[in-house]
């Protein structure tokens, strides 16, 4: 079972997108952008979780991305609307493949990008994950990500929120 102090949560934009994130809460300050995403919040929020969710599962500007070893940790990220809902845990892989995104891995990535694009202003969309040493690796036991992954990229939601906004308004 995933540790609920590791679910990342994105709550009623209109409110403000809240981050449940290790080990404290933040609010992003979306009321800079709403009056000028106007209709356009929907693509934002698409977007946003988007872009949370890939900083957390492979990395990029922020966070080093889940560590793989086996894809193990990868495979078992999924997301939802509504609540995490129930997602079994994928079976770890027998053999080790480095460097090599697993089949599993790429269709939770797959899973969650369409969680992220199905997502809409006032959804509660949340990721959670079922390895059952996620939360060790949150607390820096890989080299791939000593000081985490999904601290780092809620760490970074603000900067997020501002890069997506930015775009979504090109």
């Amino acid at each position: 079972m995933t540790d609920p102090r590791y679910l990342s949560r994105a709550g009623k934009i209109r409110e403000g997108a809240r981050i449940l994130g290790p080990p404290e809460d933040f609010i992003v300050a979306l009321t800079v952008h709403e009056k000028e995403l106007g209709e356009h919040v929907d693509l934002f929020v698409k977007g946003f979780c988007q872009t949370l969710f890939n900083e957390i599962h492979s990395g990029g500007r922020y966070s080093p991305g889940t560590p793989q070893d086996t894809g193990f940790a990868r495979a078992n990220w999924y997301g939802g609307i509504g609540g995490t809902g129930v997602a079994p845990a994928v079976q770890e892989p027998a053999t080790r493949v480095p460097g090599m995104l697993s089949g599993e891995a790429q269709a939770a990535l797959v899973q969650l990008d369409e969680t992220a694009l199905s997502a809409k202003a006032g959804d509660e969309v949340a990721m959670a994950n079922n390895a059952h040493y996620i939360v060790d690796l949150e607390n820096g036991t890989s080299l791939q990500a000593p000081e985490g992954m999904t601290r780092l990229a809620v760490a970074a939601g603000q900067l997020i929120a501002d890069e997506v906004a930015a775009h979504v308004m090109r």
